[in-house]
């Protein structure tokens, strides 16, 4: 019904699929378990799921918090990579997500 597979593209950020109407994200952490890994805000970005990033950052991820790996992305330059959705560098500006974050290498 409307689904088609996700792929990923050449910065890791997975393409959306068509979703059955109705179709919800599940939930990676539970109401009232602290402070949660950013890992869950980076996948919404790279799958392009505005909720739920919205979602991820209303139960306290960091937005400014690099993820782990080699270039030490922040969100926002993850969401700018994955296709530079305005709602979402939106949010994370709303956020107080830092504009000036450099990479590892010192690029902004």
């Amino acid at each position: 019904l409307g689904q088609s597979q996700n792929y990923m593209n050449q910065q890791g950020c997975q393409q959306p699929a068509m979703r059955a109407p109705g179709y919800q994200q599940p939930q990676e952490s539970q109401p009232g378990m602290g402070p949660i890994n950013n890992a869950g805000l980076f996948k919404a970005l790279r799958a392009g799921d505005i909720s739920e990033m919205r979602a991820v950052i209303t139960q306290r991820a960091d937005v400014n918090e690099p993820e782990a790996g080699p270039r030490r992305l922040s969100p926002l330059h993850c969401a700018l990579e994955c296709g530079g959705n305005v709602d979402a560098v939106h949010h994370l500006l709303k956020s107080k997500a830092a504009v000036n974050a450099a990479l590892l290498n010192g690029e902004t």
